[in-house]
């Protein structure tokens, strides 16, 4: 029903009406999110800072399983890519709606996207010039993440961008990725003159959730490299086949470096065109999981679970040998020259 109200006014408003589905998420967090935070403010002008109302407030905002934060860090994505915008006509005032205003209850540095992901990260594809690689880490070893985490800080919070553009002296980034981190600095300010314990809780937290949720997620999408082609993106961005938590093909992840283009209702359909370009990298392939699964497995060192999942398009791989595949790509690092 809701699906069905959305495709309607999806033909009217959005530029593309294939992203209805969208709809539903964008307009109920953007009354969701402000609304939960006016409801603690509530709580703590009147009974001061509860542990309850954090816990019930960071519950509601993120939803079961997640799938509130999950959906709205996705729409993120999606807009950010969207150079056009999602909305025409009148209705383009709501390009900003998901990173401008929505976005920073959960963590997000309005302009990361648009700014620092499409012209930084995609650049590079994560190799070494990349701001938050993790090609010259170990991935086998799980104290690379503990290393890899603060330098995805510096990432998503605008930092390594910015230095990154006024070294480069791309003075049109600069600008974007600055006003992005102003504002969100002068809502944090905001509150913290309101009330540091507040803002701390309510705010500053969100970015650390976010840090340490999505630092682990980058490191997963990129944790494969191929060590005689480290540019192959065939094998150092993982595709997940049947996933369980694909939200928008977001699983199709070298699809989304290779052919951004692509919409993403179309991209599994992209994804079997170019299948034998997959089967002669031997990509790095694995079904019937999810990114959280892959995580633990990996930190864990569960090699024979992570090999069990892995699929091998040519049908000729041992479960011995998918695993030290799997093994030797994580392995594999590059350093820049001095």
């Amino acid at each position: 029903f809701v699906l069905g109200i959305a495709d309607r006014v999806a033909k009217h408003i959005m530029l593309d009406a294939r992203n209805a589905s969208y709809l539903p998420y964008l307009f109920f967090l953007a009354i969701w999110a402000p609304a939960l935070l006016a409801w603690a403010a509530y709580k703590n002008q009147t009974g001061g800072f509860s542990w309850s109302v954090f816990f019930i407030y960071h519950f509601l905002r993120i939803g079961p399983r997640f799938r509130l934060f999950a959906h709205q860090h996705v729409l993120l994505h999606k807009e950010g890519h969207a150079k056009a915008g999602l909305f025409k006509g009148h209705w383009r005032v709501l390009n900003l709606l998901s990173q401008w205003w929505v976005g920073p209850f959960y963590g997000q540095v309005p302009q990361s996207y648009a700014t620092a992901h499409n012209k930084i990260h995609h650049r590079f594809d994560n190799g070494l010039d990349d701001v938050h690689t993790n090609l010259d880490l170990d991935r086998t070893k799980p104290l690379s993440l503990v290393t890899y985490t603060p330098r995805f800080f510096l990432y998503w919070t605008g930092i390594s961008p910015l230095i990154f553009f006024i070294h480069k002296r791309e003075t049109r980034f600069i600008l974007a990725m600055g006003a992005g981190m102003a504002y969100y600095a002068a809502l944090g300010a905001a509150l913290w003159s309101y009330d540091p314990v507040f803002c701390v809780a309510f705010w500053l937290f969100p970015l650390a959730e976010s840090v340490l949720f999505f630092s682990a997620i980058s490191y997963l999408w990129h944790a494969f490299v191929n060590p005689e082609s480290a540019d192959d993106q065939y094998v150092n961005s993982i595709t997940i086949l049947n996933g369980r938590d694909n939200i928008w093909n977001e699983d199709y992840h070298v699809v989304h470096h290779h052919a951004p283009h692509v919409h993403w209702t179309e991209v599994p359909a992209y994804y079997e065109q170019h299948i034998e370009k997959y089967k002669a990298s031997q990509a790095s392939i694995f079904k019937d999981t999810e990114e959280g699964e892959m995580l633990v497995w990996m930190l864990t060192k569960d090699w024979d679970k992570l090999a069990a999942h892995f699929v091998d398009l040519a049908g000729k791989l041992t479960l011995v040998e998918k695993r030290e595949l799997l093994l030797t790509r994580l392995r594999a690092t590059l350093a820049k020259a001095k």
